[in-house]
């Protein structure tokens, strides 16, 4: 029973972290005329940053903006 007990806490924890890494890459959106998965295009951008800034190792992240106001 008390492996099964385990078993069951590894399958949730392994479970969650899918479904985290599943939703977190799911995102996508249109950049030069393709739609493409958000961490590609950020890729994309930092890449084009670098390459007009030698020397830099920049990173780039896209969120949404919150419609929240204060």
């Amino acid at each position: 029973m008390k492996k099964l007990g385990s078993f069951l806490s590894v399958s949730i924890i392994v479970a969650a972290f899918i479904a985290v890494a599943v939703l977190s890459n799911s995102r996508n959106l249109n950049y030069q005329g393709k739609v493409q998965p958000i961490a590609t295009i950020e890729e994309k951008i930092e890449d084009s940053l670098e390459k007009e800034n030698p020397g830099k190792d920049l990173e780039v992240e896209i969120t949404e903006e919150s419609n929240n106001k204060k």
